[in-house]
């Protein structure tokens, strides 16, 4: 699907200014991707389910990912 959206030029992707940057990071290195059923009670899902809602949830009162901020700056 990735080949898609750049095929597209973005088009009618939700969040490319993330998706972006993740797919250059995850270029530059060896990456396994595992799908993983939504609702199964997969703890590391749930954890990832939990940080994205509080994020959508309390917008202006979440934490800054400094990581990717150095990124996007060019400091890392």
């Amino acid at each position: 699907w990735i080949a898609g959206w750049i095929k597209r030029k973005w088009k009618d992707v939700k969040n490319p200014d993330l998706w972006k940057p993740f797919i250059k990071s995850f270029n530059r290195t060896q990456q396994i991707m595992q799908w993983v059923k939504g609702d199964n009670d997969h703890p590391i899902n749930e954890r990832c389910d939990a940080l994205a809602v509080g994020a959508a949830l309390y917008k202006s009162n979440h934490l800054i990912d400094e990581g990717f901020e150095a990124t996007e700056k060019g400091l890392f």
